[in-house]
């Protein structure tokens, strides 16, 4: 093993604070020209909590409309109860009152009360004097009426409300105005985009996700734009291709590492610009994509500060990093869950519901987390630290400040793509060190062939960029031949590891079940290398694998695997290549 200043470094923080270097070195409030995303208005100390469980699209679009506009004032003071006990695809949803709950025991609110529909409306009458109303035949007018309102004194509804909402206030008809999306977009970038957010974009469908994420979008007047699916770009407002150049052209005006809110696909009745190729196209113009349509409330969320270096403290107080004694005849694996840091809206909803698994605990599990987590949800973000146990490790994915596929022309549209490249190391390595994470995850390509020589360059720029980060983990799923290829190496002047995720999952089967534990136990047999002692990082999907599957698949495997920490897993494998 080469030894360092940095391996050094580590070697004595190890022996000084609960096996792990402390480096909570700054306060990161101290550094707000790194802040990814904007601050929203502090709670007030009693909030109001409204339930749209029951209620209608068109209800949810005016009732988060308001919201958005409540909480533009000096304090947020409203919250909305958006998911059912069961969603349709029968995964729970953990509820806004839970939150609600933390967010009182750690002082965050005095309280909070539920209040009716009919009582919030009347409450907050007083917040809007226009409706805004949407054309019924042309979609993209629902986001154009968002931006309307974000800069108006105003709430958006549909035109079957408008007996329920126009009373004493003007009306504004959006019908008739434009023919085609694109349009309807262009003239919002005529009109209103000099008074918008110029440092972030959305890209949402315009009703797929039941407009939970417009109360955001309103309060930090936040552009919105959506392009046309393949599978529906017949259809005679569309006009793919017109609304793509659009979008780029937006996209051009960002600066490096904007966030895009939001989602790229709009499910099977509009499948937009899919994930893959979406994340693609925002990353040349160095944009990171953040998974939240379906996430609520983040215009209060946003506001809520958290004493995120006590909170990092006592996380890693729990740790035990100490290194357990290499054995010969042993296959080190760790769990590292890749895609659950694409989505700031999964920790939100689904996270928790994860984490409430009775044998979380029990094994060694890497959960991926995105900066970007840490500044929309921050209280949210707070609770799994405070609820951590010791084997649940927390690294950056995917691909750090943001979900990104940096190996696909990332920058490359950019004015300086040197420097949107170092805004972004910067970025992450601040967040490294802050966290004091030492593991990120790389988003690489579709399961396609990992050419070294093409790549490895790329993997070098985070190497010798990040100060902080020593251990990359590459691939959501394996690319092809990596096994044979070799899928542990060590790059750079600093030992840094990059280890490629060797298993794949079930793309028809995307549930915990019995059939899935026997899926990946056996994709980990089968690419599991020869020679021993042996080391191989396993992706499970977020989706598929809670820790209770986990914990089968290691029973399955028996006594030969051995399940370790992604901090662990750096230690162990320098150990054996160091014999």
């Amino acid at each position: 093993m080469k030894i360092t200043l940095k391996s050094l470094a580590i070697l004595f923080a190890c022996s000084c604070c609960f096996g792990m270097s402390n480096k909570i070195t700054h306060d990161f409030k101290q550094k707000p020209e790194l802040q990814i995303l904007p601050k929203g208005s502090p709670l007030a100390e009693n909030v109001d909590l409204v339930d749209l469980r029951n209620c209608s699209p068109e209800t949810k679009l005016a009732a988060i409309t308001l919201q958005g506009k409540v909480n533009s004032g000096e304090k947020s003071r409203v919250f909305m109860l958006v998911y059912k006990d069961k969603e349709a695809d029968e995964r729970a949803h953990t509820k806004m009152d839970f939150w609600l709950d933390y967010f009182k025991q750690k002082n965050h609110i005095k309280n909070y009360k539920q209040i009716d529909l009919d009582t919030y409306f009347a409450k907050y009458k007083d917040a809007y004097s226009k409706v805004i109303v949407c054309d019924p035949n042309l979609e993209a007018s629902i986001n154009v009426a968002t931006m309307m309102c974000s800069l108006d004194d105003a709430i958006v509804i549909s035109k079957s409300d408008l007996d329920k909402f126009s009373d004493g206030k003007e009306v504004i008809h959006l019908s008739g105005r434009w023919k085609k999306n694109v349009d309807a977009y262009k003239w919002a970038y005529e009109n209103l985009w000099d008074k918008m957010n110029h440092k972030m974009l959305s890209c949402q469908h315009p009703t797929y996700a039941e407009h939970h994420l417009r109360d955001y979008l309103i309060r930090h007047k936040i552009f919105q734009f959506w392009v046309t699916g393949a599978n529906v770009q017949d259809n005679p407002e569309a006009d793919s291709e017109a609304e793509l150049k659009f979008a780029r052209k937006l996209m051009s005006k960002m600066p490096p590492c904007a966030p895009l809110v939001g989602w790229l696909d709009g499910g099977e009745d509009d499948i937009g610009l899919t994930e893959y190729g979406g994340v693609g196209i925002a990353g040349e113009y160095g944009m990171i994509t953040l998974g939240t349509n379906w996430g609520a409330n983040y215009s209060a969320l946003s506001g809520i500060s958290v004493d995120f270096a006590s909170m990092i403290k006592r996380y890693q107080a729990k740790k035990d990093y100490s290194v357990p004694k290499l054995e010969d005849d042993k296959v080190y694996l760790s769990f590292v869950i890749q895609d659950s840091g694409d989505a700031p809206a999964y920790w939100q909803a689904i996270q928790a519901e994860v984490w409430k698994d009775e044998n979380r605990g029990k094994l060694p599990i890497g959960w991926g987390i995105t900066v970007s987590s840490l500044e929309m949800s921050a209280p949210m973000v707070e609770w799994f630290y405070d609820n951590a146990k010791a084997n649940d490790y927390f690294y950056f994915c995917i691909s750090g400040a943001g979900y990104c596929h940096p190996y696909r022309d990332f920058c490359s549209k950019t004015k300086n793509p040197e420097q949107a490249w170092d805004r972004y190391f910067t970025i992450i390595d601040e967040y490294a060190e802050f966290t004091g994470i030492e593991e990120l995850g790389l988003y690489t390509d579709a399961w396609l062939e990992f050419d070294r020589k093409e790549n490895d360059p790329v993997t070098k720029k985070f190497v010798n960029s990040l100060e902080n980060i020593d251990t990359f983990i590459l691939g959501l799923g394996r690319d092809k031949n990596i096994v044979k290829q070799g899928h542990n190496y060590l790059l750079g002047q600093e030992d840094s590891l990059v280890s490629h995720v060797v298993t794949r999952w079930d793309t028809k089967n995307t549930y915990p079940n019995k059939e899935n534990q026997q899926w990946l136990a056996n994709e980990i047999r089968k690419h599991t290398p020869k020679k021993r002692p042996a080391f191989i990082m396993v992706h499970p999907l977020s989706w598929s694998y809670f820790p209770t599957d986990l914990l089968k698949v290691t029973e399955m495997l028996g006594n030969e695997y051995q399940a370790i920490s992604p901090r662990i897993f750096r230690d162990l494998y320098l150990k054996s290549i160091d014999k």
